[in-house]
C-alpha cells in the first residue's frame, strides 16, 4: 500500500538510521559472540556418555522399583493364616541391555506352600537363566536374518557398542526357529 500512496514522480527516500539501534545491534552481536566463545568448552562426547550412564541407572532404578512392588505384593499374600512367601535373602546378577550392562539386584523369595525359593522378577521379565534381555536377543535375530552371524556380530557392536558372540547370535536364532512353530501350532 505505501507504494501506492506515493505519488508520481516521488521517490521513496529510506530513513536515517537510529543511534540506538545500531548500538543495541552491534551489542546484541558481540554478547552474541561472547557466549559462542563462551560454549566452545562442551563436550559432546562426555555428555552422551553422561546421558547414557543416567539411562542405564534410570533402567536399574525402574526395574528395582517394579521388583519391589512385585515383592511386597507376594509376601503380602496369605494362606492358610500366616503369609504365603518370604523373603530368603538377594543376589547380584548382570543383563545385558541395549543400554549395555546393568547389574541388578535380585530378591529370593520362598514360598511357604512347597518351599520353594524363586526370583520373581527375573520371571517378570523373562530372563531366567539368560545373560541378554529380549531386546537384544530380538536385534541379533534381525540383524542375521539379513546379514551373516560375523556381520551381525559386528553390526550390533558398531550400533550400540555391545560386543555379542556371533555363536550367542546362533542360539538366539535356534531359539526363536524353535519358540516360533510351537506358537503357531496353538493358535490354530
Amino acid at each position: 500500500m505505501r507504494a501506492n500512496s506515493l505519488k508520481p514522480g516521488e521517490e521513496h527516500k529510506p530513513k536515517e538510521l537510529n543511534h540506538k539501534a545500531v548500538k543495541i545491534t552491534q551489542r546484541k552481536e558481540e554478547v552474541s559472540q561472547v557466549n559462542i566463545v563462551g560454549c566452545a568448552d562442551i563436550d559432546l562426547s562426555n555428555m552422551t556418555d553422561e546421558v547414557h550412564k543416567q539411562s542405564k541407572d534410570e533402567l536399574k532404578r525402574l526395574i528395582e522399583d517394579k521388583q519391589d512392588a512385585l515383592i511386597s505384593s507376594l509376601c503380602g499374600i496369605t494362606c492358610n493364616g500366616g503369609r504365603a512367601f518370604y523373603i530368603a535373602g538377594s543376589y547380584r546378577r548382570g543383563l545385558v541391555t541395549r543400554l549395555g550392562t546393568i547389574e541388578l539386584r535380585v530378591v529370593k523369595v520362598r514360598s511357604t506352600i512347597d518351599g520353594r525359593i524363586c526370583s520373581p522378577i527375573l520371571d517378570a521379565l523373562g530372563i531366567r537363566g539368560r545373560k541378554y534381555a529380549l531386546d537384544v536377543r530380538m536385534m541379533c535375530v534381525n540383524m542375521a536374518s539379513r546379514l551373516s552371524y560375523a556381520d551381525a556380530s559386528t553390526e550390533v557392536e558398531n550400533s550400540t557398542g555391545l560386543s555379542v558372540p556371533k555363536r550367542t547370535i546362533h542360539s538366539f536364532l535356534a531359539e526363536i526357529n524353535f519358540i516360533q512353530p510351537r506358537l503357531l501350532r496353538f493358535e490354530v
